[in-house]
């Protein structure tokens, strides 16, 4: 049983490497999500059937909210289950090795009646198919002859052994009064009642019913030391009520119980992705599922990693697309203008939804891309400089770019001079353009943005954007813009008290 793949295991639709490694990473893809990103990586998928099977399932949790703590619940069960065979894998001993299978058979049948009873008032208003077929599973074992067979066992061993309350032991004396065999007579469902030494003598029950005995052997702190005992003697007395069905046992677990426990990791992700869902839609974020179709249109689209600092409110949205007769968004303005936070909000929207998760926009549609990278400023390295770096990293990049990738460059080559700078990128901005892949790039080279109107005589055109600036303010949004544009370096500076005055 998969919950993310509708027909396979593995999906190499999506191209996996360092590069795409690091862009997840970069883009702060493991916190947003509170997931590796190994294993954020190895669940990116460009393949349109599996992501239409993974929406299915954040929208039956969107329009059924019990459903998450219906899910969160299970994972506990199948989480104490992996736990308990593991330890009896594990284990060397006979004894352990049989009252561990008991007690996943006990998690097991009780995940089955409750899950299956919880879903019951919804479960017709359900669609997607992973789910529908998780929970028709559990509805087969439950309606199976041989699980009610099972149950019962279950339950007339623990009516048997439930809550054993004391153990009666047997002293066995010399002829000195002296101990040399202690064993034990009897496991008891009640308390023993300490008494004098006439009553325990010519009497062996109280008269409420009671066990009594003369004075404590241990008590408290004493009885500590005794403890391994006792539960060594009490674990051998119901291991020996076990094993008689101990291949029946093993059997059922490694034939029924394994068969839903597998969906362990597959439940983990989509716990995951929702709860980043709800923590987005009760901070007042809108969030959808994207549209797979051939063209990037997001509307009123955040960057969700600005929540650890902001609220919904006091972050600024903005509509992203790629004309028809295009492929390249270049975008130039002010420092701090939000140039960077428009190309880290797209990356992350693109990778959530191509987990299949809902992206933090009011609409949105987009083509599957088999490869998404982020290219950012390098540091510098014993071995080459930050340029020199940067260049590496672009080439790795546009080794497997074609027509089906989206490339992020945020400040790419500027460490150099500006002038050096905008000649390299032109350069990789016209591969780019010849691969037909899609590209954002966000700059200061300003040179680079004077020559659009020369690069744009072939196709597809490069749009230029800019972060906005108005009456000496940045609004944070960008917005499509005349090829050109200032950083307003100079006018930051001085808002900030760095301006030289030559009277102060």
């Amino acid at each position: 049983m998969n919950l993310l793949y509708p027909t396979q295991l593995e999906d190499n639709s999506f191209r996996k490497d360092h590069t795409a490694l690091t862009s997840v990473k970069a883009l702060g893809l493991p916190r947003l999500l509170a997931m590796e990103e190994l294993d954020i990586l190895r669940l990116l998928t460009a393949d349109p059937e599996v992501l239409a099977y993974r929406q299915e399932i954040f929208r039956d949790l969107k329009e059924n909210p019990t459903l998450y703590d219906i899910l969160k619940k299970l994972r506990e069960y199948l989480a104490d289950l992996r736990d308990l065979s593991q330890k009896r894998v594990a284990t060397g001993s006979s004894t352990e090795d049989v009252l561990y299978s008991f007690g996943e058979l006990k998690v097991f049948i009780d995940m089955i009646l409750e899950i299956t009873e919880s879903v019951g008032h919804f479960r017709p208003q359900l669609t997607s198919r992973a789910l529908i077929g998780l929970l028709d599973t559990m509805d087969k074992i439950r309606n199976d002859a041989s699980f009610p067979e099972v149950k019962g066992y279950v339950d007339k061993i623990l009516a048997t052994l439930r809550f054993p309350r004391s153990v009666t032991l047997g002293v066995n004396l010399n002829a000195r009064f002296e101990p040399y065999e202690v064993g034990v007579v009897s496991i008891n469902n009640e308390y023993y009642i300490g008494g004098g030494l006439f009553s325990t003598m010519f009497g062996k029950t109280a008269a409420d019913g009671g066990l009594r005995c003369n004075t404590p052997l241990v008590s408290g702190e004493a009885a500590a030391s005794f403890s391994n005992a006792i539960y060594s003697v009490i674990n051998a007395d119901i291991a020996r009520s076990l094993k008689k069905a101990r291949s029946m046992m093993l059997a059922y677990i490694q034939n029924t119980v394994a068969e839903l426990a597998v969906v362990y990791d597959d439940l983990n992700f989509i716990l995951r992705g929702a709860e980043y869902v709800r923590d987005l839609e009760i901070r007042k974020v809108h969030t959808v599922l994207p549209e797979m179709g051939k063209s990037l249109v997001f509307h009123r689209l955040i960057n969700p990693a600005l929540l650890r600092k902001l609220s919904a409110g006091q972050i600024i949205s903005n509509d992203v697309s790629f004309p028809e007769d295009s492929c390249i968004l270049l975008i130039t303005g002010p420092n701090s203008g939000g140039k960077s936070v428009y190309v880290k909000a797209v990356g992350i929207a693109v990778l959530t939804a191509q987990l299949g998760l809902p992206i933090a926009a009011v609409s949105g549609k987009m083509p599957v891309f088999t490869s998404v990278y982020y290219h950012f400023p390098a540091e510098d390295s014993a071995d080459d400089s930050r340029l020199v770096e940067e260049c590496k990293a672009m080439r790795e990049i546009l080794d497997g770019t074609d027509e089906h990738s989206l490339i992020l460059m945020d400040e790419s080559f500027s460490g150099t001079g500006s002038a050096e700078g905008a000649v390299i990128a032109e350069e990789v901005l016209k591969t780019i353009r010849h691969r037909r892949a899609s590209a954002i790039y966000s700059t200061h080279l300003h040179e680079l943005a004077a020559r659009v109107p020369v690069l744009n005589e072939k196709s597809p055109k490069i749009v230029t954007l800019s972060a906005e600036y108005v009456s000496g303010r940045r609004t944070y949004r960008v917005i499509p813009t005349k090829p050109g544009g200032r950083s307003y370096a100079y006018e930051i500076a001085r808002q900030y008290g760095l301006g030289f005055e030559e009277n102060t």
